[in-house]
């Protein structure tokens, strides 16, 4: 495998193939084994990651009330993604300290390259022409995401209006 592959990540749309060579060359290797948890909710976390190979699925604890009022908590499964549509995901990691908003399990063995947040502040700060564009895309991803999730946020809200009512 080789640098080359990170031309097909959205967060790298306009990077050249000098560009893509150089944030290879700062990317870690993961491999994750079948059904072990890349990082859990709730972590704290430093790295976005791209999936090269294999499939994850990304979840959140769910809490349930039952008749007697009593908790009950499950993950519930939000999105399977696949290596083939060349996802990224742990993104909001490079940009502040916060806990991870979701779990990322390994349905399958999967390859994964591994970019810190300080890796990402270098690029950004001293290496203009990579940062750049790199900061735009993740800008304009997690834009996407947000206005996804209020419209999810929108639907519940009204069919729990409409079901209360």
């Amino acid at each position: 495998m080789d640098y080359r592959i990170l031309q097909n990540f959205k967060i790298l749309e306009g990077v050249n193939q000098d560009g893509l060579e150089q944030i290879w060359q700062r990317l870690s290797d993961v491999e994750l084994e079948r059904g072990r948890n890349l990082f859990e909710e709730g972590s704290v976390g430093y790295s976005l990651y791209f999936l090269v190979s294999g499939s994850v699925k990304i979840s959140q604890k769910l809490t349930l009330l039952g008749e007697e009022m009593a908790a009950e908590v499950r993950d519930k499964t939000l999105i399977s993604l696949n290596a083939s549509d060349y996802p990224i995901f742990g993104e909001m990691a490079l940009l502040e300290s916060g806990k991870r908003s979701a779990t990322v399990t390994s349905l399958e063995f999967c390859k994964l390259k591994e970019l810190s947040r300080e890796n990402f502040e270098e690029m950004v700060f001293t290496h203009q022409t990579l940062g750049v564009p790199l900061l735009l895309n993740l800008s304009k991803m997690i834009s996407v995401r947000l206005a996804n999730a209020n419209q999810n946020v929108l639907k519940l809200t009204t069919a729990l209006s409409i079901a209360l009512s």
